[in-house]
């Protein structure tokens, strides 16, 4: 079974749909506690990084505009919602969230970093940078399917 990703402009469409979902449901003002439990629940199950808690600390220090608000979040969340990529020549003694680091393996050719992130206290390897393709299907492989054949299996 093919699995589905989301690409990053999926990512962003569903972080502008849940913005204007929070701000619908803001008035012309908002409590900080009402604020801070709308943006937890948006935010639940990503990462957060140190500039995404802190422009919702900066968000939640007074009263503020609907506007106000949803610039604030839409910030927080285009800083949350990426994962970037750093060459290093070794791991370091920790690492950051949401980014992948790539370090030489000694290998030749395509195969040359290893990936890894930091989880839960500790460096999990992701894999390589090796890609093997060998088992999947070329498109030379594919047969498009004939109308009777399409008809055979609807019925």
């Amino acid at each position: 079974m093919a699995e589905k990703y989301l690409s990053q402009e999926r990512v962003s469409e569903l972080w502008s749909a849940v913005i204007a979902k929070i701000a619908s449901e803001l008035t012309a003002y908002v409590k900080p506690s009402d604020l801070s439990s709308a943006i937890t629940t948006a935010l639940s199950g990503y990462a957060i990084t140190t500039a995404v808690k802190s422009a919702i600390e900066a968000a939640l220090t007074d009263y503020m505009t609907t506007e106000d608000v949803t610039s604030a979040i839409t910030t927080a969340v285009s800083e949350a919602s990426g994962i970037r990529f750093q060459v290093v020549s070794s791991l370091p003694g920790t690492g950051e969230i949401n980014t992948i680091y790539l370090v030489p393996n000694g290998g030749s050719g395509q195969n040359i970093k290893d990936e890894y992130m930091w989880i839960d206290g500790k460096w999990e390897k992701l894999g390589s940078t090796d890609i093997d393709l060998s088992q999947y299907w070329k498109k030379a492989d594919l047969q498009a399917m004939t109308s009777s054949e399409l008809a055979a299996i609807l019925v």
